[in-house]
């Protein structure tokens, strides 16, 4: 067992936990605690270790989901022919699904473990994530690997499925923690494949299944009748962003001033955290993850700068996600505003567009309609020609030649064509124009 002082390895991290062992590690591993009234300070290597893995505090959705794991699985505990009652955790990536989904596994396993007769080998708890492009043999590997059971290449998903089944009931599975469920796609052939596999796998382990994924609602795991299967069976948990306002309560707040009591810092001023939840409710847009992620690289900071303190200018030093950035909060201060159009003021909107209308008329022009390609001829200017397949000659873009555009009538075109033809004996006698003077050109 490691202290609380050590700082986290790969084996006890949320994604390396999903073998027996490593689960069983973690669980037993005593989660790091605050510093003691008393207690010797700690080396500087000490604290920063501490603030890497820092504490966890109680989520509304830990606090939710820890009793009716409990009461599930009563429910459940003799229902034999038919799939058990199971619980969907879902809500918006960085809001604590995982961190719930494994801290419920720790006190289901720290409960079985406490009350085990001496000799009881027994696996209360198993966690499995779910392979990205999962089909149904993947998945079946990521179960029989969380106990050791070997799989060749050669085995086919029924003999895996056989073996799970068969180890996972022999070892008296309570609880099968199934995170990343949003990775099932049930509208591809691969992932139907994979959902019934999972459906047939919850009818023949007696097991509470708990699942946990992001936005499980809106994904295409509760699409087609496959996905009615699973949303008839499971209860929805909604890990949602904590609110700054609830009724008369502040869970933001709350939860600021509990992660800043947890803080191992020397000259840190208390208060300061809980008076900037405002600000950090804006700038993490209640996420638990993303203000975690803060609060812990500020006290990082705040102890390689021997400061000891967290300010506001510490924090706004600090570079959020990018989830968080763009879901909320203030630009970075060192960033260079870029407005919208729609939000450039007036001035700015006109220089723009002038700029792209000079643009569009002093385009490069393709070899063949230049005049080097047309000797004695020089082209009209853009505001002279005539658009394309129509009759319509469009005058300068002048104020004093502002006009509308003349179209020529059938009947104009007709007593043009007559007083050309009368005129024709004159056409002999006519001079060519120069050649530097301009020619209209029509076609």
């Amino acid at each position: 067992m490691t202290s609380p002082d050590t700082p986290p390895t790969e084996e006890t991290s949320a994604g390396a936990v999903t073998t027996f062992d490593a689960f069983a590690r973690f669980a037993a591993t005593a989660p790091p605690t605050p510093p003691q009234p008393g207690q010797a300070p700690r080396s500087l290597e000490q604290r920063l270790a501490y603030h890497s893995q820092f504490v966890t505090v109680r989520t509304p959705a830990i606090e939710t989901l820890t009793p009716q794991v409990r009461t599930l699985m009563i429910l459940g505990r003799h229902q034999q022919m038919t799939a058990r009652p199971s619980l969907i955790v879902t809500g918006p990536a960085t809001t604590g699904k995982t961190t719930a989904l494994l801290q419920v596994g720790r006190t289901c396993h720290l409960a079985h473990t406490r009350g085990a007769a001496p000799g009881d080998d027994s696996v209360p708890v198993a966690y499995v994530l779910v392979p990205p492009g999962a089909t149904a043999k993947t998945l079946a590997g990521e179960f029989a690997r969380y106990l050791g059971i070997p799989v060749t290449a050669r085995m086919t998903t029924a003999q895996i499925t056989g073996a799970v089944c068969h180890t996972y009931t022999a070892a008296r599975i309570k609880h099968v923690l199934i995170d990343e469920i949003h990775r099932l796609n049930p509208r591809t052939s691969t992932g139907a494949e994979a959902a019934d596999w999972l459906k047939d796998l919850t009818e023949r382990i007696p097991a509470t299944f708990v699942y946990a994924g992001n936005d499980v609602t809106a994904s295409a795991v509760f699409t087609g009748a496959r996905g009615a299967q699973l949303a008839g069976r499971a209860s929805l948990i909604d890990c949602l962003a904590l609110p700054a306002r609830a009724g008369e309560r502040e869970p933001f707040r709350e939860l600021i001033t509990a992660l800043e009591q947890a803080l191992d810092l020397t000259s840190h001023r208390p208060g300061t955290l809980p008076r900037l939840a405002p600000y950090l409710h804006e700038r993490t847009a209640g996420r638990i993850g993303s203000r975690a992620r803060l609060i812990r690289q500020a006290a990082i900071e705040a102890i390689l700068g021997h400061s000891e303190r967290i300010t506001k200018t510490l924090l706004d030093t600090i570079t959020l996600d990018h989830l968080a950035k763009s879901t909320t909060g203030p630009a970075p201060p060192n960033a260079v505003p870029g407005p919208l159009i729609g939000d450039r003021p007036h001035h700015t909107q006109a220089i723009a567009t002038a700029a792209s209308r000079h643009h569009a008329t002093t385009r490069t022009r393709p070899a063949a309609h230049t005049a080097a390609a047309r000797p004695g001829h020089r082209l009209l200017p853009p505001a002279l020609r005539r658009p394309a397949g129509t009759g319509t000659y469009r005058r300068a873009n002048h104020p004093a030649q502002n006009r509308r555009p003349t179209q020529l009538t059938a009947q104009h075109q007709t007593a043009s064509s007559a007083h050309v033809s009368s005129g024709a004996g004159h056409s002999a006698s006519r001079k060519p124009p120069p050649p530097n003077e301009p020619t209209a050109q029509y076609s």
